[in-house]
């Protein structure tokens, strides 16, 4: 089908999925056939679309989410009669958690998950993804909802590592994963977990014996009994096998990773290439803790040159060096095996850099046994994952030996690792998660004690930056003084460079970015040195556009105007050759700032003029930032909007700008100030009516796709997009639904609201030329009307040749001229 379709169920003889064809979510059913035909909808008007379905175990009723006025609900359909219900009445539109449902297995009753108002205080996602869903998951509580009567909803589990995935049992007892940990909560409220090492995951019940089968370490699959009295991972081939010793070992688990390797390596003659299994088995010995009967057997194969053709021989002897130098405190075999791997080293055509091994090797030449003991001490504590072992280790090699080239090489790589270096063929190491401000006296330690070494800058740089991800901005000013006081006479600062046009483009990779410009980039005691070494007008100009941005997010309209003025002054200062291309953009952006200044002031209707002459600049220029470009016509359409129509609604909307801050100058991914500012848009949204209640939903929307609400927000979006709101507020809804459908892998959908977009009559042919270019992108992506998308990019190479947007469909059509 040309559309999403997911969820797939058994219902007596029909087949009920759900599918993205109108549009919207819905449940549709087919009859079970050879051959399925279009369907019919199911459940068409229960809030939009609605989101995972979930059969009752005996097939009689569906539950299902949908959205009513912007909020999760919970539905269930009765396939016996057709008629459905609204279990919940939600009025918060963040505490139900939209998920996988769990029915009782009499068919009574269905769970869900629960999130408290306040259960992610204090987290700051800061636009992780991982952060927030972690958000998501803490404080919640599995909750049930009798289906037949009207019942108040019962709490059944509350975990504060929150819960995911929960299942009912036989017994009505619940299993869920909690920590990555599988877990059975009893209906008496004890709870009991399995003992497993590797993470758990998705558990679901099933079978006569009460089975409970879940997913181990994100690859393998586990069995495990109601009683969690014992666990069995299930493994069908030799490569699972490999994973699965991987995650033992990781976890720990050295004995039941050597196991699982002997089992391979009796097996080593069923393979396509026995002498490099059994290479593999005898590699992962040293590792294991076998390492004297590791290199027994390759000293073995090396006497009898029967080492695997596909190993190059230096790795055989950089394994046997490491073995004698790590495990068995043989300084002279060590030194011996890593002259030989040096010699072949250096007679092959290696471009690789200077590596452990040579490292190791240079430390044993020049150093006393009692440091090379000290060292092969600090790289076990390393390849174990103990990062206070290593710590203490590393230092203790730093203050003996601070002259020695290797041991300042080996003391930067400890905190990168040394897992490929020193097995190769058996790559993972136990996991190494030093905090920031582990990270960070780490190597202070370092350019404190070889201050005037090679490795000093790459250590310096790499302290800066954790500790302004750290906050500490008045050290981070430190150490960024003294590179610009120590740097060449006249050198160009490219890495702040960099930084600036990351603060423009792309802050949300960076969430200190904000904090760190006026702390530390910026600051007074740093900006004049930075204003005498960046002297072109064009970094002059990147240097400004900044400042002024910074001045907006702190609120301060005559300090952007300070800076706005000096900015322009560096634009005219251009060739008009040069103003064309990344720095129009960045005119474009200084202008759009300027705007936005006249709406710090109250300036509402110039403002909503200013935006206008930027994006009529950007369009004339061929700058090619569409979504940008989309983003200051919507604001445009917004103020004369409000101004015309709404001005009572103005200053509301300053104030809820001040906390949550706006797209084009300085959005924010903070969990807390995105669910604060879902909620004011909600309540917007419920107290208003018209366009007013259009816009409301549209802004709640965004902000929900931003906590990776995505059906919620996409319902919302639904609404937004429809004929009766006013054009610009149409086409960004239009913009975000594409964005979401295409994260959802959607290309269908996201196509088609871009094919909307284009047919809106203010979309301009550039624009026009633009969608045609997603559209084509998206179905190149699926294989989907490949000659209709080679020609709508040939078109817009031959419309709009050398343009940013002709380079990208000319890369795109050659990157598909072999399909």
């Amino acid at each position: 089908q040309p559309s999403r379709e997911s969820n797939a169920m058994i219902s007596g003889n029909n087949l009920l999925y759900l599918s993205t064809d109108s549009g919207l979510s819905e449940l549709t059913s087919a009859p079970l056939a050879s051959q399925v035909e279009p369907g019919m909808h199911v459940l068409p008007d229960i809030g939009g679309s609605i989101v995972e379905p979930a059969i009752s175990p005996l097939g009689r009723y569906i539950a299902a989410f949908g959205f009513t006025d912007l909020r999760p609900q919970l539905y269930c359909l009765d396939m016996h009669t057709g008629n459905y219900s609204q279990l919940t009445s939600e009025t918060d539109p963040l505490n139900l958690l939209v998920g996988p449902l769990a029915w009782k297995r009499d068919e009574s009753a269905v769970g869900y998950l629960r999130k408290e108002a306040t259960a992610s205080d204090g987290i700051d996602n800061s636009g992780d993804i991982l952060a927030t869903l972690l958000a998501e998951q803490r404080g919640t509580s599995f909750v049930i909802k009798n289906v037949t009567t009207a019942s108040e909803e019962v709490e059944l589990v509350v975990d504060p590592g929150g819960i995911r995935h929960p299942r009912f049992l036989h017994d009505g007892s619940v299993a869920y994963i909690t920590d990555h940990k599988l877990w059975i909560s009893q209906p008496e409220g004890t709870k009991r977990q399995l003992q497993l090492d590797l993470q758990a995951a998705y558990p679901e019940p099933g079978g006569d014996g009460g089975e409970i089968a879940f997913v181990a370490a994100h690859q393998l699959l586990g069995l495990t009994t109601a009683s969690l009295e014992r666990a069995r991972i299930l493994t069908f081939d030799l490569q699972e096998k490999f994973l699965l010793a991987e995650e033992y070992f990781r976890s720990g688990s050295s004995a039941k990773s050597l196991h699982l390797y002997e089992e391979l390596a009796a097996s080593v003659q069923r393979t396509r290439d026995p002498e490099m299994a059994k290479f593999v088995y005898i590699a992962n010995l040293r590792r294991l803790g076998e390492t004297q009967k590791a290199v027994t057997e390759i000293e073995k194969l090396v006497a009898q040159e029967k080492t695997p053709d596909s190993v190059p021989e230096r790795y055989v002897w950089r394994l046997l060096g490491f073995s004698y130098l790590l495990e068995l405190d043989d300084l002279n075999k060590a030194r011996e095996s890593l002259e030989k791997y040096a010699l072949i080293t250096s007679q092959t055509a290696v471009t690789e850099e200077p590596d452990s091994a040579l490292n190791a090797l240079e430390i044993l030449r020049e150093t006393s046994a009692p440091i090379s003991r000290l060292y092969a001490r600090a790289v076990k504590a390393r390849l174990n994952g103990n990062f206070a072992e290593t710590d203490r280790l590393f230092g203790e090699l730093l203050t003996t030996a601070p002259h020695v080239q290797a041991v300042l090489r080996e003391y930067i790589n400890a905190l990168e690792g040394f897992d490929s270096e020193v097995y190769y063929f058996s790559p993972s190491q136990r996991p190494f998660n030093p905090s920031r401000s582990q990270q960070a006296d780490y190597l202070q330690r370092f350019v404190t004690v070889v201050p005037d070494s090679p490795f000093a800058r790459t250590a310096r740089l790499e302290l800066f930056l954790i500790r302004i991800e750290m906050g500490s901005f008045s050290r981070a000013r430190e150490l960024l003084i003294e590179a610009l006081q120590a740097g060449p006479e006249n050198s160009q600062p490219d890495g702040i460079l960099e930084v600036f046009y990351n603060y423009l483009e792309t802050p949300e990779p960076q969430p200190w970015i904000n904090q760190a410009m006026p702390e530390v980039f910026l600051h007074p005691d740093i900006r004049p040195r930075l204003e005498a070494l960046i002297t072109a007008p064009e970094d002059r100009l990147l240097m400004g556009v900044v400042a002024t941005k910074m001045a907006l997010v702190q609120n301060d309209p005559d300090k952007a105007r300070k800076e706005a003025d000096a900015a322009l002054t560096q634009w005219n200062r251009l060739d008009k050759n040069q103003q064309s291309g990344d720095l129009a953009s960045l005119y474009g952006r200084l202008l759009v700032l300027l705007a936005r200044e006249a709406e710090l002031r109250g300036l509402f209707s110039e403002a909503a003029e200013e935006y206008d002459q930027a994006l009529a600049m950007l369009m004339e220029k061929q700058v090619d930032n569409f979504e940008f470009q989309e983003e200051v016509r919507y604001r445009a359409g917004l103020l004369r909007m409000l101004v015309s129509d709404y001005p009572d609604m103005l200053p509301r909307l300053r104030e809820i700008e001040l906390r949550t801050g706006t797209e084009l100058v300085n959005p924010t991914w903070e969990t807390e100030v995105l669910a604060g500012a879902v909620r004011e848009f909600v309540n917007l949204y419920d107290t208003t009516s018209g366009t007013l209640r259009l816009w409301a939903a549209y802004e709640a929307s965004v902000q929900l796709a931003k906590l990776k609400r995505v059906h919620q927000a996409r319902s919302g979006l639904i609404l937004t997009s429809s004929s009766a709101a006013p054009e610009f507020l149409q086409r960004k809804a239009m913009l975000e639904l594409a964005a979401i459908d295409a994260y959802q892998d959607d290309p269908w959908n996201a196509g088609r609201s871009y094919a909307r977009l284009a047919a809106l009559p203010s979309t301009s042919a550039d624009v026009r030329l633009w969608c045609s270019f997603q559209i084509a992108r998206l179905h190149l992506s699926i294989n989907h009307k490949i000659s209709a998308a080679r020609e709508a990019l040939a078109l817009i190479v031959s419309t709009r040749p050398d343009t940013p947007l002709a380079i990208q469909a000319q890369e795109l059509l050659l990157s598909t001229s072999t399909r």
